[in-house]
């Protein structure tokens, strides 16, 4: 894992480069996350954003001028190479918003910790509090997917969930959080979104 120095020493494009690599990796985004680095890392997750957009447009309209003229037994497999390579290309692009998420939750915090005593600008040695803000972010981020994961393993066994766990996974519903492309939504919705991939749409085909 690379410390923050590191990171901080990379060019833009060796950075998204690295960012793209490690995008699944959760050890290795608590320096990326690192108050000194959030929002260089938030500027290259939106650049991998648009690349990813640029791709979806371009097979989308490279995929229809593969198979004007073809009957629907030849344009078959052109189209199932199509569809396996946007299903990858879509779970990569769910993967950047939800990283892309959790910055702006680091940048909120760093915002609001401006506003307290002892703060500590980026680039310099960090205070415990934006330390403390950083790690605490990811473990609740860490904890609600574990509860997640709870409720839809309870339900997928078919067990009979008791009243504490009913009130426990209440709280997926009663909780916010705010997400780049939906705004304020529940915790619960705002975590599906971050955890699995959309469902195909014609629109998107």
């Amino acid at each position: 894992m690379q410390s923050v120095d590191d990171l901080r020493s990379l060019s833009p494009s060796a950075l998204r480069q690295h960012i793209q690599e490690v995008l699944s990796d959760d050890e290795e985004w608590e320096a990326l996350l690192h108050p000194a680095l959030v929002t260089t890392t938030f500027a290259a997750l939106t650049g991998l954003m648009m690349d990813i957009d640029s791709q979806l447009g371009q097979r989308r309209s490279l995929q229809g001028a593969r198979t004007v003229g073809l009957t629907k037994a030849e344009a078959a497999p052109l189209k199932a190479e199509y569809e396996s390579w946007r299903t990858r290309a879509l779970g990569f692009r769910r993967l950047i918003l939800g990283r892309m998420d959790l910055a702006k939750l680091v940048i909120a915090e760093c915002q609001r910790q401006r506003q307290e005593p002892g703060y500590t600008p980026p680039g310099q040695p960090t205070t415990p509090n934006a330390k403390r803000g950083n790690h605490n972010t990811q473990s609740l981020y860490r904890l609600a997917q574990a509860v997640l994961h709870h409720r839809e393993q309870t339900r997928d066994a078919g067990l009979v969930p008791a009243p504490h766990d009913e009130q426990l996974w209440q709280k997926l519903r009663t909780l916010s959080a705010y997400s780049t492309n939906h705004g304020e939504s529940s915790l619960r919705d705002w975590l599906e979104r971050s955890m699995h991939p959309p469902t195909p749409t014609e629109n998107e085909a």
